[in-house]
């Protein structure tokens, strides 16, 4: 499979839009010349379409309103550059000739179309169906106003509506609120808007790689099954570490090895040598969607994070951290039991969390996961011996479950644990 295109790729084109009567006259010259694409000097496009067409006739395919966006599914037919600007061109179902859209400064996902050459009409786009918004704004060419279709963004699909490849079950805007990290060595990846940050470790550099885009596709995140993506990059910069790295993303079920937490994504980063003599796997690892970080380094005494105030923080960089939350808590969840000590586990059901993150330095971990009870003999008290054989038996217990005083700390790079008071079930 053949990458290309980095993401950013900054591009300021002029498009014009219509159709006319001389539409299809334009297009027999332009196929007769070179480019395929040239017009007089000076001559207005807009002005040979209203030859032919009324306002409403310029667009009778696409609904047009009177204000507001439109959304229509059209066929791309191809990119055409001419004295007057450039343009794309989408047919729609009931359109027999084309109409001709000009680019607007916000429009997105049109990079498919940058790298075709002007005029042809048989590329690897033509005829793909696409969902294409746009709005009709008025515009001043010399010295006259008309009204033009902008075209906002253009989005790959079926004629019918399904999609000619599959949705990411990880969108892009998901990455970059993710935490992704891997342990036994620890390592970390940060997605952003326009690269990506890998780290072997607390303290260590981070290393900048550059996104890697598919032709055609206007995201780093290609979808690769209905539960996987996968992003590809490249280092910012040349040197002992210059291969390509291959990121697969699944959304599964994925533990840490190092705590009994369960986290919904997994990763595994692979790497892919320029001389083929290095290639294989760098890691895997787990994540999960958040977007509430709390830096520990920021936070102050008495803090609030949400409704919960902070007692107490213990942070010692590249060490141990410590943090006391006051209030009380009232949480859905179950309890699993340690065979070899005999203690309690309660694990906080996912749809209950508060979405509540640590950011430790370079080290994230949920604020509410499971944690054990420093007055564990008056809750298993409280459960009765039915329901401790239930636990020990691997059942799961749910209760509603009132706490207090939560506590969570460790190794920077590792995980303690983290305990409260119980108060009552409910």
């Amino acid at each position: 499979m053949k990458l290309h295109l980095p993401i950013l790729v900054t591009l300021t084109l002029l498009f014009v839009a219509g159709c006319g009567t001389n539409s299809q006259k334009q297009s027999d010259e332009v196929s007769q010349k070179e480019t395929k694409t040239e017009l007089k000097e000076g001559e207005d496009h807009q002005t040979q379409a209203n030859d032919k067409n009324s306002s409403d006739e310029l667009l009778s395919a696409t609904q047009v309103k009177e204000t507001g966006s439109i959304t229509i599914r059209a066929q791309f037919e191809m990119m055409v550059a001419n004295t007057a600007g450039t343009f794309v061109v989408f047919k729609a179902p009931d359109d027999e000739e084309g109409v001709w859209y000009r680019i607007a400064d916000e429009t997105n996902d049109l990079d498919f179309a940058m790298g075709l050459r002007p005029g042809d009409s048989d590329s690897e786009y033509s005829g793909k169906w696409y969902e294409i918004t746009y709005e009709m704004r008025t515009e001043n060419r010399k010295g006259r106003e008309q009204e033009r279709p902008f075209i906002l963004s253009a989005r790959e699909v079926g004629k019918g509506g399904t999609d000619n490849a599959p949705q990411p079950a990880i969108t892009f805007e998901d990455l970059k609120n993710a935490i992704f990290f891997g342990t036994e060595p620890f390592w970390s990846v940060e997605f952003k808007n326009s690269h990506m940050f890998y780290q072997d470790g607390p303290g260590q550099e981070k290393k900048r790689y550059n996104y890697v885009v598919e032709s055609g596709i206007s995201s780093p995140v290609k979808a690769i099954s209905e539960n996987a993506v996968q992003v590809n990059v490249w280092p910012a910069i040349n040197g002992t570490d210059s291969y390509q790295r291959h990121i697969i993303i699944r959304k599964e079920p994925c533990s840490d090895g190092m705590s009994d937490n369960t986290y919904p994504y997994s990763i595994e980063i692979n790497r892919e040598d320029t001389e083929e003599n290095g290639s294989g796997e760098i890691g895997k690892g787990c994540g999960r969607i958040t977007n509430n970080l709390v830096k520990i380094e920021d936070i102050e005494q008495s803090q609030k994070i949400k409704n919960y105030t902070v007692a107490e923080v213990t942070y010692e960089p590249q060490s141990h951290f410590n943090i006391v939350l006051d209030g009380t808590f009232d949480f859905r969840g179950h309890f699993t039991i340690n065979p070899m000590s005999d203690m309690l586990d309660f694990h906080v059901d996912e749809n209950q969390r508060p979405g509540i993150d640590l950011k430790i330095g370079d080290f994230s971990r949920p604020l509410f996961a499971s944690f054990h009870f420093t007055n564990e003999p008056q809750l298993k008290a409280v459960l009765g011996d039915r329901k401790m054989k239930q636990i020990r038996n691997g059942e799961q217990v749910k209760v509603n479950l009132v706490f207090r005083n939560y506590q969570v700390g460790g190794k920077i790079d590792g995980y303690g644990g983290a305990s409260a008071e119980f108060v009552k079930l409910f």
